[in-house]
């Protein structure tokens, strides 16, 4: 067991080194559903934090635009996201490519959040 353990542990580590700023959780549930579901678009709900005094309109404008977003809302100060004061949330009908595109940016911190096979 400890040798799963250990191998968990450094799989865990090199796959965060590659998401960066995408929690390694919501990483590992969009691409465990993307290899179960092939041809089905995914829905993910995600919080995205930005640094302090980010312009949250524009950002949401170029999230809706540029990576087809919706439900966006502002907030602050979120609840067990350390360090983060500027969340949008977001819904997307996405892959983690796209999440990983997001997180590019910049002015964010962090991403966290869920995937489901949910539609609109």
């Amino acid at each position: 067991m400890q040798q799963l353990e250990k191998q968990y542990d450094e799989f865990v580590t090199e796959f965060r080194k590659n998401l960066g700023k995408v929690d390694v959780s919501l990483g590992l549930q969009i691409m465990n559903l993307q290899r179960k579901f092939t041809d089905t678009t995914l829905k993910v709900e995600l919080r995205i934090c930005y640094r302090p005094g980010t312009d949250l309109e524009k950002k949401q404008l170029e999230l809706d635009n540029y990576f087809a977003c919706i439900s966006t809302t502002y907030v602050k100060k979120q609840r067990g996201i350390p360090d983060c004061e500027d969340t949008l949330r977001v819904e997307c009908l996405t892959d983690l490519d796209t999440v990983y595109k997001i997180s590019k940016d910049p002015d964010v911190i962090s991403i966290h959040g869920t995937a489901s096979l949910g539609s609109y």
